[in-house]
């Protein structure tokens, strides 16, 4: 014998319990994200350029010069490598830029004869990368002197025994040296200008080649050079 009620309401929870059941089933997932067959995959960048080689490192080099003294030359001359000249003050200097490092030969030149440089010229620099090396002429100027060599020389048998006289004579200058029959002598210390140079005291047996007397023109530094040829007979 069934009883209708009590089934009803069994059908009833087992309806309500599924119901629940089936509230809680997750949802499917989801398949992979489908991709455009037209789409491309994207090139790597290229690799940046190599850096360009660094600039050599160079120095620098500046030559001095320091002048002093008497009858200085308002200006000299500078080189560098055996190059061209740079002329500059007498007490001035040049400098030159982006030199190799290592040795560098200085020159100073176009110096008058009355003046020297002290130390060595020309000389050997060594310049250093990334700094100015500095080197400086000291140049001393004495007086712009010169000098006058006089030379005689007597031949024959009958000789001048107490010998001749030599006279020079210039612009506040008049020298006399008593000489024998063959003379070798410097008169120094002359400034330059002209001069005149005699030979005197020379007997009436001799006679005196060329010409007694001779106007010469003393330059700075310079040696003038004069000779008197003598000849005696009876």
């Amino acid at each position: 014998m069934r009883h209708p009620h009590h089934t009803s309401a069994l059908v009833a929870a087992l309806v309500a319990a599924g119901l629940g059941l089936l509230s809680c089933v997750p949802d499917a997932p989801s398949g992979p994200e489908e991709t455009s067959s037209n789409d491309e995959p994207e090139a790597p960048a290229p690799p940046d350029p190599p850096a360009p080689p660094p600039p050599p490192v160079t120095g620098s080099l500046t030559t001095g010069v320091s002048t002093s003294g008497v009858d200085m030359p308002d200006s000299v001359s500078v080189s560098l490598d055996a190059g061209a000249a740079e002329r500059l003050p007498s007490s001035g200097s040049v400098t030159w830029s982006d030199l190799a490092p290592g040795d560098h030969l200085v020159e100073l030149s176009d110096l008058p004869g009355n003046c020297a440089p002290d130390g060595e010229n020309p000389r050997i620099v060594v310049v250093e990368s990334d700094q100015n090396t500095v080197t400086l002429f000291t140049v001393f100027c004495s007086p712009s002197l010169g000098e006058i060599h006089v030379l005689v020389t007597s031949t024959g048998e009958d000789e001048d025994d107490d010998g001749y006289r030599v006279e020079v004579e210039g612009e506040g200058v008049s020298l006399r040296v008593d000489v024998g029959r063959d003379a070798d002598l410097t008169f120094p210390d002359l400034a330059p200008g002209p001069y005149r140079v005699r030979l005197r005291d020379v007997d009436k047996e001799c006679d005196v080649a060329d010409d007694d007397q001779f106007d010469v023109e003393v330059t700075t530094g310079e040696r003038v050079e004069v000779a008197f040829r003598v000849e005696c007979h009876d």
